[in-house]
This record gives C-alpha cells, sequence and structure tokens, in this order.
C-alpha cells in the first residue's frame, strides 16, 4: 500500500470514529437543552397577553381625606353626603378598577372624582387606544385602571387572566388587552410580585 492510499484510508478511520461521536454530543446537547428550552419558552409566549398602556402617570398621589372630602363637597350637590361622608365609597377603597364596558362620560367622571384621580398629576400616553370604546363595548378587549401598582405581565392561564402587578409609592396606570373568552363577568386575578391578591373592583 502506497503512502496516499495509507493517508486515505486512516483518515476514513478516522472520520468514522470521530463523527458519530460529535454528531451524538450535538443531539444530545440540541435535545435536552435547546429543544425543552424552546418549548418551555413557546409555552410562556403562548400564554402571556399583551397589554397596551394608554395612560399613564408616575407622579399621581392620592389625595388625603381632607382633601378628597373638600373636593367633594366642592361639586354643586352631586354626591349624597353618605358618599361624601366615605370618601367615595368603594372607589376610594380600591386601587384596581377592572372594565368590560365603558361607564359612559357622566360614569367616566365620577370614578375620577370618587377614586381621587382628579388629584393633578403628569399624563403620559405611551399607546393611542383610539377605539376602546367600541372594542370594550363589543367585548373585544377589557381595560384595567391602577394606582399605586405598575402592570408588569397578563397571562392566560386555566381560562383565566393573571395580571402581576409591582406596588409603587406613585403613579396609576390605564391598560388594556385583548379578550380571550365572551364571559359575562371578566375571569380576572391580580397579584403581586410576591404572589399575593390584589383586591379588584369590577366594573361592568
Amino acid at each position: 500500500m502506497n503512502i496516499y492510499c495509507k493517508n486515505v484510508f486512516f483518515l476514513t478511520l478516522i472520520l468514522f470514529f470521530y463523527m458519530p461521536a460529535v454528531a451524538s454530543m450535538n443531539n444530545k446537547i440540541i435535545s435536552q437543552r435547546d429543544i425543552q428550552q424552546l418549548k418551555k419558552d413557546n409555552r410562556q409566549n403562548k400564554n402571556d397577553i399583551t397589554f397596551q398602556v394608554c395612560g399613564e402617570s408616575n407622579s399621581w398621589v392620592r389625595p388625603t381625606a381632607a382633601e378628597q372630602k373638600r373636593h367633594l363637597e366642592s361639586l354643586n350637590g352631586r354626591y349624597s353626603p353618605e358618599i361624601i361622608e366615605e370618601l367615595g365609597g368603594d372607589y376610594w377603597k380600591y386601587n384596581i378598577f377592572a372594565f368590560t364596558e365603558y361607564p359612559g362620560g357622566s360614569g367616566t367622571y365620577d370614578i375620577v372624582q370618587l377614586a381621587g384621580f382628579w388629584q393633578p398629576h403628569d399624563a403620559k400616553y405611551p399607546a393611542k387606544c383610539e377605539n376602546y370604546v367600541t372594542e370594550l363595548n363589543a367585548g373585544k378587549i377589557a381595560r384595567v385602571w391602577t394606582q399605586y401598582h405598575k402592570v408588569v405581565s397578563i397571562k392566560w392561564v386555566n381560562n383565566r387572566y393573571v395580571m402581576q402587578v409591582k406596588p409603587t409609592k406613585k403613579g396609576r396606570q390605564i391598560i388594556q388587552f385583548p379578550r380571550q373568552e365572551s364571559l359575562n363577568s371578566l375571569p380576572l386575578t391580580v397579584v403581586n410580585e410576591r404572589g399575593q391578591s390584589v383586591s379588584v373592583l369590577f366594573n361592568k
């Protein structure tokens, strides 16, 4: 056997034994690490609900009880003495409000006054959210107002929306997201970053 044939023979042997090992190693890495991670990512992405921030403020703070009472008293008898004494009732007690229907101009005005949103603040509008009234009333989207919380994520889990929020010392947000169901009551659960439940006031 000449030198050329010997070299070809030994090269063939090397490739024969070495290449399966490389292929086996690569297949092991892909199947056990990359593919599993991709499947995990796909499951996570499938459950993620994209939301829009329609309005927000990083400086808003709730008025004091005395300021809220004076403000409600100044609105020419619009609210009963009982509501004024309660500083706005439930709207004063909750930090998160969920909507599946537009409450109307008058209803929106009342929520702003009773929740203390009338307090001056800098407002930003990251998303236009132009057709929200029509889409809200058609059941295509849901809308959420938050105060002292920022929305971190929304996931669709076991036929429920799980919204994670981050507590803040100041600020408020208005967000909206596409609905995955057509129920009369919005199946929404709100939790903080520790997984603790946060109370929500639901509005039709």
